[in-house]
C-alpha cells in the first residue's frame, strides 16, 4: 500500500504505511524486506525531490541488500544511488554507482538490471552532452535487449536513443526510434512512457515547424500528467508549450506557462527545471522589452547554470540569452564574449545552440564595423542551421545573413536571402521576425533603385509591426517598441516610407 500511495504522492498515507511494512519486517527479522521498505522511501523521496534524505534512505537500503546478500537488491539501490546522485548534479558520482551496479548486475547474471543500467549510464553522459557515449551505451542496452527477445528494455533503449537524437535536432532518426518504441509501451499501458513519447514526437514536429500538430501533442501531454498526478511531467509539458509559444512570437501566451513550470519546479525542489524555466521566461522578458524582469530572473538562474557541474544543455542556453538580450541593447561586446563563450559551450554536439549562438557573433560583428567578417559567421551559421533541421534557427539565420549583406553592399543577394527568411518565417507565425526580413527586402530594393518595390515591401513591414499590438496587447508592444534594437530599425523603416 505504501507504493501505491506513494505514486498517487500521497506522502502522509505512504509514511504511514511503510512505518507499518518496517516494523513487521523488524519483527520477522527479514533484512530483505526492511531493505525493500528503505528503497521504496528513498524512490518516493528522489520523486518529491528531496535528494539529501532519498539518498540516506538508499544508504541504508543498500546496507541492509549487503548484510542479507540480495544481489538484486542490491543492483536496483544502486541504480537508484546514482539516479539520485545525478539529479543532484554530482555526475562523477552517479557514474561511480552506475558502474558499480553494471558490473555487480554482469557478475551475477542479472540481465534484466543490466540492461536498465546502461541506459541510466547513458543518461548521465546525456546531461553531460557528451552524446558519442550516451548513444554506446543505449545501443549497448538495445543489442541485448533485442538479444534476448526482452521487448520492455528494447522499448527503453529506443526512447532514450529517440531523446538523444532529438537534442541533436535529427528529426528524421528521432522519430524512427519513438516509432519502433511507442507500439509497445500503448499496448501493454505504460501511460507514463507513452506520456513521454508523445512529447517527443511533439517536440520533433517543433523541428519540423509543425506547431499546430505540436501544441496538440503538448497539450496531450500536460493532460496525462495532471491525470496521473505526475508534477515533474506536468513541469515538463508547461516547459515544452512555453518554448512552443516562444517560437511563434506569442510571448505573452508563453509567459504564463513558464510561470507554472517554474512554481512547480520550485514544489517538487527540482533545480534544474526551475533554473531552466528562469532562462526561458528571461527569453520571453527581454524580447518584450522588460530588461530589467530578464536580468533578475538569469541573476537567479546563473546559480545552477554557471556551476562547473551544470549540464552543457543548460548553461550554453543561459549563456546565449544573455547574447541575445546584450545584442538587442546594442552592446555589442558583450554579445561577442556571450556568444563566443555558447559556442565554447555548446561543443560540436549541440548543433542548434551553436548555430544561433554563431549567427548573433555575426551580427554583433557586422554592427561593430566588421561586416565581412560578420557575413562569414553568418554564412556559418545558416550551413549549421541547414544541418540541424531546426527551421527556426534558419528563418532567422536567413534573416541575420541578409543583414550582413547588406552591411556589405551586396543588395541583391541580401534581398534574395531576406525573402526566402520572409517565406519560412511566414509559415512558422514569426510575425515580430517576419516585419525585419521585410524592412530588409526594402532596403535591398531601395539599393537596387526599385522604388516601387521598395515602398511595397515597407508598407508590408509597417503592417506586420503594427500588427503585433493586436496580437500581444498594447501594455506588451509598446515595451516592444522601447527596444534598442526595435527604436533603429524602426528608424529605417520610417525613412524608406518617407
Amino acid at each position: 500500500m505504501g507504493i501505491l500511495y506513494g505514486r498517487q504522492l500521497d506522502v502522509a498515507s505512504a509514511s504511514a504505511n511503510f512505518q507499518q511494512a518496517e516494523s513487521l519486517y523488524q519483527a520477522l527479522g527479514s533484512v530483505e524486506g526492511q531493505a525493500e521498505v528503505f528503497y521504496e522511501r528513498g524512490f518516493l523521496l528522489n520523486k518529491l525531490g528531496k535528494v539529501t534524505e532519498a539518498r540516506e534512505q538508499l544508504q541504508r537500503a543498500l546496507g541492509l541488500a549487503q548484510t542479507a546478500h540480495n544481489q538484486y537488491q542490491q543492483v536496483k539501490t544502486l541504480l537508484k544511488l546514482g539516479d539520485v546522485a545525478s539529479d543532484g548534479g554530482d555526475r562523477p558520482q552517479a557514474r561511480h554507482y552506475t558502474q558499480e551496479a553494471i558490473n555487480l548486475a554482469r557478475a551475477n547474471g542479472i540481465d534484466n538490471l543490466t540492461k536498465r543500467g546502461l541506459v541510466d549510464f547513458g543518461n548521465i553522459f546525456l546531461v553531460d552532452g557528451n552524446y558519442p557515449e550516451a548513444k554506446k551505451y543505449y545501443e549497448q542496452s538495445l543489442e541485448l535487449a533485442q538479444k534476448q527477445k526482452d521487448s520492455r528494455n528494447a522499448a527503453r533503449a529506443l526512447l532514450s536513443l529517440g531523446s538523444l537524437a532529438e537534442r541533436q535536432s535529427k528529426p528524421d532518426e528521432a522519430l524512427s526510434y519513438i516509432e519502433q518504441a511507442l507500439p509497445f509501451y500503448r499496448q501493454g499501458g505504460y501511460r507514463l512512457e507513452t506520456l513521454q513519447a508523445f512529447a517527443l514526437l511533439a517536440r520533433n514536429k517543433v523541428l519540423k515547424g509543425d506547431y499546430e500538430g505540436a501544441l496538440l501533442g503538448f497539450d496531450e501531454q500536460l493532460n496525462i500528467a495532471r491525470q496521473l498526478g505526475d508534477r515533474a511531467q506536468e513541469t515538463l509539458a508547461h516547459i515544452d508549450i512555453g518554448v512552443l509559444l516562444t517560437n511563434q512570437g506569442r510571448y505573452p501566451e508563453a509567459l504564463p506557462h513558464f510561470e507554472e513550470s517554474l512554481a512547480l519546479a520550485k514544489s517538487l525542489g527540482h533545480e534544474k527545471n526551475a533554473c531552466l524555466s528562469l532562462i526561458n521566461r528571461a527569453n520571453v522578458f527581454w524580447r518584450l522589452g522588460r530588461y530589467p524582469e530578464a536580468k533578475e530572473d538569469l541573476e537567479q538562474a546563473a546559480a545552477i547554470a554557471e556551476q562547473p557541474e551544470a549540464s552543457k544543455g543548460l548553461s550554453s542556453w543561459f549563456s546565449l540569452v544573455l547574447a541575445r538580450m546584450a545584442l538587442s541593447e546594442r552592446r555589442l561586446h558583450e554579445a561577442k564574449v556571450k556568444s563566443q563563450r555558447t559556442l565554447t559551450l555548446a561543443g560540436t554536439q549541440l548543433k542548434g545552440t551553436a548555430a544561433e549562438a554563431t549567427y548573433i557573433l555575426g551580427l554583433a560583428e557586422t554592427f561593430s564595423s566588421a561586416a565581412r567578417e560578420g557575413r562569414s559567421k553568418c554564412e556559418q551559421a545558416v550551413v549549421l542551421a541547414t544541418a540541424s533541421g531546426d527551421l527556426v534557427r534558419l528563418s532567422e539565420g536567413l534573416l541575420a545573413l541578409s543583414e550582413a549583406m547588406l552591411q556589405t553592399g551586396d543588395a541583391q543577394n541580401a534581398l534574395t536571402t531576406s525573402l526566402r527568411a520572409q517565406e519560412i518565417l511566414a509559415r512558422l507565425g514569426k510575425q515580430d521576425f517576419e516585419w525585419l526580413a521585410w524592412l530588409n527586402a526594402a532596403r535591398a530594393s531601395k539599393s537596387l533603385a526599385d522604388e516601387n518595390k521598395t515602398r511595397e515591401r515597407a508598407t508590408r513591414a509597417a503592417n506586420l509591426l503594427a500588427g503585433l499590438q493586436q496580437r500581444w496587447g498594447g501594455d506588451h508592444y509598446n515595451s516592444y517598441l522601447r527596444r534598442p534594437d526595435i527604436v533603429f530599425f524602426r528608424k529605417q523603416l520610417g525613412d524608406l516610407l518617407r
